[in-house]
């Protein structure tokens, strides 16, 4: 009866791990997703702002 009782905390302790061990991993993937839109948005917005300094650089230059 002790090694059954033993076997059963056993699994339940493997089975909590692959439980927390399965939901950092979802954790990480949205991460991993919320980093990556970043990286496609931060060329974009480098050349509107590029763009936008040339703008204001060349209203200064031509006076109005």
């Amino acid at each position: 009866m002790q090694d059954s009782t033993e076997t059963a905390l056993l699994l339940v302790r493997i089975e909590t791990k692959l439980d927390i061990a399965l939901t950092q991993q979802q954790d990480h993937e949205g991460r991993i997703r919320a980093l990556e839109r970043w990286r496609y948005a931060l060329p974009t917005a480098a050349l509107l702002s590029l763009a936008s300094s040339a703008t204001a650089v060349f209203s200064l230059i031509r006076g109005g």
